[in-house]
């Protein structure tokens, strides 16, 4: 097994001078120097065709190293890596790795950042680079990056939006029914999209429409969900809150006091998040006793999470693979390791790429892992790929994927025994079905 040099992993961590981190637990993963054959000889980008019938394609990345090792990024949204493609920025991605060593993973990921490379680009070849790395070591990448510390997590899980109350009510009753210990809420958001049965967009998102950049809620309304759910769930099951940026900070503090008097997990994103929102989140925090969990979406990488943390701002960080790849996820988790705050990982569509994180981490620092309740059960294992609420039940592109048992007390289990990084990919099957883009 290769590791890390200190010097990549310092530089790395010290741009933001926000925590020093020191220890042999951040560094077990991989350094530079291999030899000849690990330098990086091919980055191609290609688009699956999904089946059924679909018009859709899935967007992917394959970096391919000299001795012939290679590593995949697939993603199962498709048009986001694939607005990349269609605006020629692979072109910069490609300047920054040809000829580089794969094996020296940080070190091509703090050159990625400098260079400017668009931040879904870096993080699908960062996730490529990592599954190269554990597909040539014949090792699932948890094992790569340290000493395995647990073999499961509390699950908990998070309603569609802009539902009616029973809607809600009814997920919250099957959560509680299935032992699981926590549920998150997301309310009445009208950015998002109607995910109400009943087909119509519930009241009151009909009635105002969101404009882009407007932080407008319906905190009445989300409060009536709130104390319906909490009649239901009780002090059995964590309950958190999730309304996705649509309130002020007045708004933020009045339910903020509501979740108080409730006990509530946490409060996500209540607020538009930047780091010119760092001062609000600050406020906020320092005015309710509920937890503050962010910034979910805010631009740009591990060092964005950083600057919130060492703002005061939250009192959990938040962030998902797409903000700088699985690199940018170990950062964040070895700086709330170190600054004693808990991490909780956003359930996008390609989480399978995050989760060789909770093996190496305590229940202290990562003590959830999120599941969608709107979700169907057979895309629970990742054997069928998610868009809204349409499932792909087909996808021939994995040859295995990791698989997420629960238990009767609201655990879930892992098996990270597949090479590479998430789910494993049938490059054989890939190679023969994409179609390669000259770009």
């Amino acid at each position: 097994m290769t590791f890390i040099s200190r010097r990549n992993f310092l530089r790395a961590i010290s741009i933001t001078s926000a925590y020093t981190l020191t220890g042999e637990r951040l560094f077990a993963a991989t350094r530079g120097g291999s030899g000849k054959g690990t330098v990086i000889e091919r980055i191609e980008c290609f688009y699956i065709k999904k089946t059924g019938g679909s018009s859709k394609k899935i967007s992917g990345l394959r970096i391919v190293a000299r001795d012939g090792a290679d590593g995949f990024y697939i993603d199962p949204a498709g048009g986001r890596l694939g607005q990349c493609f269609e605006s020629q920025y692979t072109q910069p991605l490609r300047e920054v790795l040809a000829g580089q060593d794969s094996a020296d993973i940080t070190a091509l990921w703090l050159k990625m950042h400098e260079s400017g490379i668009h931040h879904r680009l870096h993080a699908a070849a960062d996730v490529a680079l990592w599954d190269l790395h554990g597909r040539r070591e014949g090792k699932n990448v948890s094992s790569l990056i340290g000493e395995k510390k647990r073999d499961k997590v509390k699950r908990y899980e998070s309603t569609a939006c802009n539902l009616t109350v029973d809607e809600y009510v009814e997920q919250a009753e099957k959560v509680k029914a299935r032992g699981l210990q926590g549920f998150k809420l997301h309310p009445y958001i009208p950015k998002l999209q109607n995910m109400s049965s009943s087909g119509k967009i519930a009241n009151p998102i009909e009635k105002r429409p969101w404009k882009t950049g407007d932080p407008i809620g319906f905190p009445e309304q989300d409060l009536d969900v709130i104390h319906e759910v909490h009649n239901v769930l009780g002090a059995d099951v964590v309950q958190m809150l999730d309304n996705y940026h649509t309130y002020t900070l007045e708004q933020s503090i009045r339910v903020g006091r509501v979740l108080d008097s409730l006990n509530y997990g946490w409060m996500e994103s209540p607020m538009p998040e930047g780091d010119d929102r760092i001062n609000d989140y600050k406020t906020l925090r320092d005015t309710v006793k509920t937890q503050i969990c962010a910034p979910e979406i805010n631009h740009g990488d591990h060092f964005s999470r950083l600057r919130w943390l060492k703002g005061g701002a939250i009192d959990i960080n938040r962030t998902d693979v797409n903000f700088g790849g699985f690199t940018s996820c170990l950062l964040i988790l070895r700086a709330c390791e170190e600054a004693g705050i808990p991490l909780d990982l956003h359930a996008v569509t390609n989480r399978h790429y995050q989760h060789a994180l909770y093996p190496v981490s305590d229940a202290r620092t990562m003590p959830w892992i999120e599941f969608m309740c709107w979700i169907p059960p057979v895309a629970e294992d990742f054997s069928c790929v998610v868009e809204g609420a349409w499932v792909e039940k087909s996808t021939p592109w994995f040859k295995s994927t990791i698989g997420y048992p629960t238990d009767s007390d609201g655990y879930v289990h892992f098996n990270y025994n597949r090479p590479g990084l998430g789910n494993e990919v049938n490059g054989e099957w890939v190679l023969q079905n994409r179609e390669l883009l000259d770009i």
